[in-house]
């Protein structure tokens, strides 16, 4: 990993997302157990400090490892554990009241213990993996489009190359790197 990412000395990424959510920001997030590692796109490298404990940061979230995160445009973030999820608001630095809330119940269709996720801002559509299939869903209905999921071999096959080796993390986060 350090290879690639100048200061991040993790082995194992759980999950990983880039943030573009306040002025002149450009940071990538790496998260490992239940640490993280920030990455400044701009400087090339990890900022001083990090690791840190996801709860130093993320105020309201628990304390443990993360399946995935997405970052939207509107400042909005999301965490996946398991079966429920937490949307954390960049602005004020906080989990927004309500949550955490059960997946199903947030992103209609959509089921828990995801291995990875990312937005495309082009098209308001969100992808979520999970084994060997894919979600897509509107970023506005926040429900998942008809006829997903599909298998990731149909439009995502390095994904699915990946997945089946163990390592879908070398695109969006889970196993080792």
């Amino acid at each position: 990993t350090s290879i690639h990412w100048q200061g991040m000395l993790a082995k194992n990424v759980d999950a990983a997302v880039y943030d573009e959510s306040k002025p002149g920001w450009k940071k990538a997030y790496f998260f490992t157990g239940n640490s993280f590692y920030r990455f400044d796109k701009s400087k090339n490298r990890t900022d001083s400090g990090y690791p840190r404990r996801i709860v130093d940061e993320w105020k309201g979230l628990p304390n443990k490892k993360v399946d995935a995160v997405i970052s939207l445009q509107n400042g909005s973030m999301y965490f996946f554990y398991g079966d429920i999820c937490y949307k954390f608001n960049r602005k004020t630095e906080q989990v927004f009241p309500g949550y955490p809330r059960k997946i199903a119940a947030e992103f209609k269709g959509l089921p828990g213990n995801l291995d990875a996720g990312v937005y495309f801002m082009d098209t308001d559509n969100i992808y979520f993996f999970k084994k060997t299939q894919y979600y897509r869903v509107n970023k506005n209905r926040l429900s998942v489009d008809p006829g997903y999921p599909k298998v990731t071999t149909q439009y995502w096959k390095e994904i699915d190359k990946l997945y089946r080796q163990r390592t879908v993390s070398q695109a969006f986060g889970s196993k080792e790197v």
